[in-house]
């Protein structure tokens, strides 16, 4: 049985999608480890429901705020990373998201991952969406409820 190599496995392509990584690792490298803040023309929303409001970027993330019809605003993160094959670097961790959000200024906000069901499972990036609150869930957990930013209020004393 003879093996044949697809066109997205062949030297050639594997050569260039090598030197099109090699290229954005040095633009990476170019940026330092604090995010600043992206100008100049906006990124396409991928989303049609969304609008595209700031971006930020350090050499290790893509941190991108979309208003969504709904009015909520979403976060969407990238490691800044390709793989061999061309794909987005996948792996964000949990404690990693949390310092994207912090740095790029919405440490004061609650914030969602959505995880729908099997069916409604939309996943063609390896992309972290966090949807922010505009205040905090009932469900969510507060060991400083005077930290939060649920319109000022403690809501365990209702204050």
């Amino acid at each position: 049985m003879s093996k044949t190599s697809s066109p997205a496995t062949s030297t050639t392509e594997w050569t260039k999608c090598r030197k099109m990584r090699r290229a954005f690792e040095r633009e990476c490298a170019s940026y330092g480890a604090n995010f600043i803040e992206i100008t100049g023309s906006a990124p396409i929303a991928y989303i049609a429901k969304s609008t595209f409001h700031r971006a930020w970027r350090n050499r290790h993330f893509l941190a991108q705020l979309y208003c969504e019809q709904t009015g909520y605003l979403r976060l969407t993160v990238q490691r800044c990373a390709i793989n061999n094959d061309g794909s987005w670097v996948g792996g964000i961790t949990w404690d990693e998201l949390m310092a994207v959000k912090s740095a790029v200024g919405l440490d004061d906000r609650w914030a969602v991952e959505v995880y729908p069901p099997a069916l409604s499972v939309v996943n063609v990036a390896n992309m972290r969406h966090l949807f922010l609150l505009p205040e905090a869930p009932a469900y969510a957990w507060r060991p400083n409820a005077q930290a939060d930013r649920a319109g000022g209020k403690d809501h365990e004393n209702g204050k």
